[in-house]
């Protein structure tokens, strides 16, 4: 009931609605994936709500997760929300980062925007909040994720301005 009316608000002012994640998991090998799931089914749910009522919308996907299941999670998501757009925020596949999270999650970033992942936000380390050179550093590990991902999904653009640089 609530939400057809926040819908309206979107629409009204033509904003984006961003379904975020609640539940994410405290450390890689987590006890909660079952619970992350259903949330993200929900997210998926009010997502394909929104798009009946023409509203832009992204889900996110993100927290501890192991590498090898980032690729699973991310696809099992777009399937659940016929592939609306996913952001991917914090997505860790090691518990030993602490105060190298920007590092991590530029190695996971890769994988998740390969997976369909369509949004990364910097990251800035746990050990030091609100220094902009950790921020800087954020920024730039996932512009490098991008870019990664960009060259191994063969877009053009990318693939010369590399050439360019590397020449």
């Amino acid at each position: 009931e609530n939400f057809d009316e926040l819908l309206e608000l979107i629409r009204k002012y033509d904003a984006v609605l961003f379904l975020s994640q609640s539940i994410k998991s405290p450390h890689v090998d987590n006890n909660n994936a079952r619970a992350a799931l259903a949330e993200l089914s929900v997210s998926s749910e009010l997502a394909l709500k929104a798009r009946e009522k023409n509203i832009q919308t992204v889900i996110e996907c993100g927290g501890f997760m192991r590498y090898d299941k980032i690729n699973n999670i991310v696809k099992t998501v777009r399937e659940l929300s016929c592939n609306t757009p996913i952001y991917s925020d914090n997505i860790i596949s090691t518990d030993i980062a602490l105060g190298w999270e920007s590092v991590a999650t530029a190695i996971s970033y890769t994988n998740a925007i390969l997976s369909g992942s369509k949004l990364v936000f910097a990251v800035q380390n746990s050990l030091d909040p609100g220094n902009s050179s950790t921020l800087k550093e954020g920024i730039v590990s996932a512009r490098i994720a991008a870019h990664s991902a960009d060259i191994a999904n063969n877009v053009k653009l990318q693939i010369n301005r590399n050439k360019n640089v590397v020449n």
